[in-house]
């Protein structure tokens, strides 16, 4: 008797593989590709915005930093220049003040010297050409500080002779002159011989200082040129 075979059962098919979350977002792939392109062109363009920005930043402070140092030298030179004017400026003043003191002193002893040489005994006649030489002198001393406040060193040096030459004329010479013969009750006050001697040694005196004096003037004004810039 034959064996009954049997029929195989059927195969069982497999099931489909779930799909991947990766595979169900690009269910569009020319989509996904664009928002990609989008996304980098988006963070690049907000890297060069940054770097722009930045860029803008420190250009901004180094101009800003340029301007202030111009600005600044600017200053400093304005400064600088000004200070420079009014020291010039005050520098002339006190060397015109000077020098034109200094003349009318030498101006006056010139009168002096002719009063001393006329051999007249009128005593109110020297005693007013004598107390305006001793004004004047003191205005040209008084003007001297003037230059040494004001003047260079090199004017430093010269201001001095000329102090020098009238504080000597005036001491030795001029006031013993006036408290001798006229002042009253001077021990020179009648003595007529003795006043003209005492002005025949003050007269030759004043020949001296009036040379020395002149030589020193010549020196202050040719420095002066220098200083001021005239030379």
């Amino acid at each position: 008797m034959d064996a009954v075979v049997e029929p195989e059962p059927p195969r069982a098919e497999p099931a489909p593989a779930p799909a991947s979350p990766t595979q169900a977002r690009s269910t569009n792939p020319a989509e996904t590709a664009l928002e990609h392109e989008v996304r980098i062109a988006t963070r690049n363009g907000r890297w060069a915005l940054i770097a722009a920005l930045c860029a803008a930043i420190v250009s901004g402070a180094v101009s800003a930093g340029s301007a202030i140092y111009v600005n600044t030298n600017q200053l400093d030179r304005s400064a600088n220049l000004a200070a420079e004017q009014t020291i010039r400026a005050d520098r002339q003043k006190a060397y015109l003040e000077f020098l034109n003191a200094c003349s009318d002193y030498l101006s006056q002893v010139g009168v002096l010297k002719g009063l001393l040489t006329s051999n007249s005994t009128d005593r109110d006649a020297r005693k007013s050409v004598l107390n305006e030489t001793a004004t004047r002198g003191g205005k040209a001393l008084s003007s001297s500080l003037g230059v040494l406040l004001a003047g260079t060193p090199k004017m430093s040096e010269i201001i001095p002779q000329f102090a020098t030459l009238v504080g000597g004329f005036s001491g030795q010479y001029m006031n013993p002159f006036i408290l001798r013969p006229l002042t009253p009750g001077g021990p020179g006050e009648k003595d007529d011989a003795g006043m003209l001697r005492d002005e025949a040694s003050m007269s030759a005196e004043i020949d001296k200082l009036i040379e020395d004096a002149g030589t020193v003037y010549t020196e202050v004004l040719d420095q002066a040129r220098i200083d001021l810039g005239f030379s």
